[in-house]
This record gives C-alpha cells, structure tokens and sequence, in this order.
C-alpha cells in the first residue's frame, strides 16, 4: 500500500494494482485498486477517485456488468462534456476531469 500512496502523489494515478485489504472483521481479501487524483483550479490536490475491485467476486458475469457500468458512465460523460462542461463550476470541472481520467484507466471496460 505504501508503495501505491507513493506513485499516487508522484504521478496522480495508480493502475491494477494487487493489494490484499482487511476488513472490519479482520478477514482479508485480494482486491486490484485504481486512484486518479482531482485538483481544483489552481492544480491544489483535493483527493482522489478511487475503485477497489473484489478479486475474490470477479466472475465472468461480474466483469459484463462492469463493462456495462463503466461504457454506460463514459457515454453519460461524453454527452455532460458536449452539452454542459463549460456551465460547470471548477469544482464540477474537477470532478468531471477526475472521472474521465479514473475511466481511462479502464481501457478494456469502456
């Protein structure tokens, strides 16, 4: 994880990275993480989005739905960028800029 946090402020995303996370009650799981840093206007750091997958729940089945999801959520924000981007606030901006690029690094989902 630390080595994750690290090439998260050194480059501003982390992609398909293997970590084995603990739950409340203390059992573990192997999940894959992706992050993509959000800034405000003046390139200021305000957080991140960040997706954390199951390994353990990726079926055939799950991996359709997240297709799905993620072409779905790219297509929405293809239409929010043509009809609305530039009526957006810089903090909506942000978090406009943010998603697109957490969705870049779903490449074979979308």
């Amino acid at each position: 994880m630390n080595d994750s946090l690290k090439t998260w402020f050194d480059t501003g995303k982390v992609t398909n990275i293997k970590i084995t996370f603990k739950r409340l009650n203390e059992t573990t799981f192997s999940g894959l993480l992706q992050a993509t840093s959000l800034y405000d206007e003046n390139k200021n750091l305000l957080g991140s989005n960040t997706v954390i997958f199951d390994l353990t729940q990726m079926t055939d089945e799950k991996i359709k739905e997240y297709e799905e999801f993620f072409r779905k959520a790219n297509n929405k924000l293809d239409e929010i960028k043509e009809k609305d981007y530039e009526q957006l606030d810089e903090n909506s901006k942000s978090e406009y800029d943010g998603l697109k690029k957490c969705l870049k690094c779903f490449p074979q989902l979308i």
